[in-house]
């Protein structure tokens, strides 16, 4: 059986990309967009039965993956509170990339803008027979760089998988995400919803690798922005974790 899933894993990738890539297709010709590429890497590590730390870096690549625009580090603790709910709490340091200035001399220089973001999550987790299913809610407080307090936002994420084959260390799990964020305030400027496919397979015994097409559409300002994503992932994990479970 092994063998028969290891010949079918390049059908299924190619199957999750061109999906992907089929979704948005109508949404370039009609809008402005960018084409860009974001690397994540993210180690759990299981410190007690019910208990996870884990690191996250991510770095983002825009304007056609030509540059180098957001990174942002984040450490975490989730408690296991229940077999099918995990709550945490997370502190997240982003620098973005989103002007440019003249020096003295008259050079053009890159203006890098850092946010804080400490905040909670909630995750729901069900895995019957082959599918698996989990949604988190996520609080962030960002605060900018001149310490002044932006309104609370709240990131709403929703994934469905189906593992393949069911009982495997090696099952591969194609999957569709939606994401949306907003700012919870009556006059809300700030919203952005993210849809995926993507698929994650085993590279070692305690390594997951994540592949994904994504679109982002971001409204900032009463303007509206377009994103296409090549996403590539790396959990490493350190004790039993269960795939698809990954940190928020």
């Amino acid at each position: 059986p092994m063998k028969r899933t290891r010949r079918f894993l390049p059908h299924l990738a190619a199957l999750v990309f061109l999906v992907g890539a089929a979704v948005p297709a109508a949404a370039r010709a009609a809008f402005d967009f960018d084409n860009q590429l974001w690397m994540t890497l993210l180690l759990d590590a299981r410190v007690a039965p019910r208990l996870v730390l884990y690191f996250k870096n991510e770095l983002r690549l825009g304007d056609d993956i030509s540059e180098a625009y957001h990174f942002h580090a984040e450490v975490g603790l989730k408690i296991k509170a229940h077999d099918l709910l995990w709550a945490g709490l997370f502190y997240r340091q982003a620098f973005e990339h989103e002007r440019n200035y003249y020096d003295e001399q008259g050079g053009l220089e890159k203006a890098w803008d850092a946010e804080y973001k400490p905040g909670w999550f909630f995750s729901l987790n069900l895995r019957p027979g082959r599918v698996v299913f989990s949604e988190v809610l996520r609080f962030e407080i960002p605060v900018e760089e001149n310490g002044r307090g932006e309104k609370l936002r709240l990131k709403h994420i929703t994934m469905l998988g189906v593992r393949v084959p069911k009982d495997s260390a090696k099952a591969v799990l194609p999957y569709i995400k939606n994401t949306q964020v907003f700012t919870l305030h009556p006059d809300a400027d700030y919203h952005y919803n993210r849809t995926a496919v993507g698929l994650i397979f085993p590279a070692g015994r305690h390594v997951d690798l994540d592949l994904y097409y994504m679109w982002e559409r971001r409204m900032w300002e009463g303007s509206y922005y377009d994103f296409f994503v090549l996403g590539l992932g790396a959990t490493f994990k350190i004790g039993r974790e269960e795939k698809g479970q990954g940190s928020p």
